[in-house]
């Protein structure tokens, strides 16, 4: 079973293109990227990603410029097709509008620089953007010769901060499944985004997998979640206690009372 839960909703569809033919007929030329709004409503900055042929130098001589010439933080990731990759980038276009870019391949003029960043802070690795950020467990693998509690593990995601810098929410882990082997991997370092996989494997069977990732100029983080129980039940949980770190005070309504059923 499958699922997907964002932090804040998505604020533009993730867009797949094609890029191969254009880039193999002439990888010299400039290749001009339009992206077209027909909803009327517009696309916040999200993620972009395009398929193009595998490059010897892993993308490193890739340029995307925006209207300006400025150039963008660009990501190349292998593709799961041999001998492809995917291009990453994050675009935003106006209510009804268009958006355009340029794709140069000969590494010319300067890397942008990282918008991303995941630091080690102790035992947990810290997922940022300039907006935001996010607390979650530091890579690791661990297998238990003796399976453990799952709640004596730490959560997907520990704590978030916003723009601030106070650390809130605090992750626990409520079901007391036992849990066979724990692995966080970093799946992704940037420049467009930073991502970790997390999995639990349950003794006797069944798994839990969460990703969570951060994006440049994306004010939330992406959290999607598959899992595998291997047995029927509604006990394995983990929680986000979005209350923990705000600080109390004064506070004006228009109502006296407030109650809910």
């Amino acid at each position: 079973m499958k699922q997907m839960m964002n932090l804040k909703k998505l604020a533009a569809t993730v867009v797949l293109l094609v890029l191969g033919a254009a880039m193999s007929a002439s990888a010299a030329e400039p290749q001009i990227l339009t992206l077209k709004d027909w909803t009327g409503r517009g696309f916040a900055p999200d993620l972009v990603n395009y398929t193009i042929p595998a490059r010897a130098d892993g993308g490193k001589g890739l340029r995307v410029l925006d209207v300006d010439g400025k150039a963008l933080p660009v990501q190349v990731t292998p593709a799961a097709e041999k001998g492809r990759a995917t291009l990453s980038f994050v675009a935003a276009i106006p209510p009804g509008g268009t958006a355009s870019y340029t794709l140069r391949a000969d590494g010319q003029g300067p890397e942008a620089l990282a918008a991303v960043s995941a630091t080690k802070e102790g035992d947990t690795l810290v997922l940022a953007n300039r907006q935001l950020a996010v607390k979650v467990p530091a890579p690791q693998e661990k297998s238990f010769n003796t399976p453990t509690a799952a709640n004596t593990l730490p959560a997907p995601i520990l704590a978030f901060r916003g723009p601030e810098g106070a650390w809130r929410g605090a992750g626990a882990l409520l079901l007391k499944r036992p849990v066979k082997k724990f692995t966080v991997t970093q799946t992704a370092n940037g420049p467009v985004f930073v991502e970790v996989r997390y999995r639990l494997d349950y003794d006797g069977g069944g798994y839990y997998q969460a990703e969570v990732r951060v994006t440049d100029r994306a004010p939330f983080a992406q959290v999607r979640e598959e899992y595998d129980l291997g047995i029927e039940t509604d006990t394995d949980f983990w929680q986000l206690d979005l209350s923990k770190g705000w600080q109390t005070g004064p506070i004006s309504s228009t109502y006296s009372t407030c109650s809910r059923r």
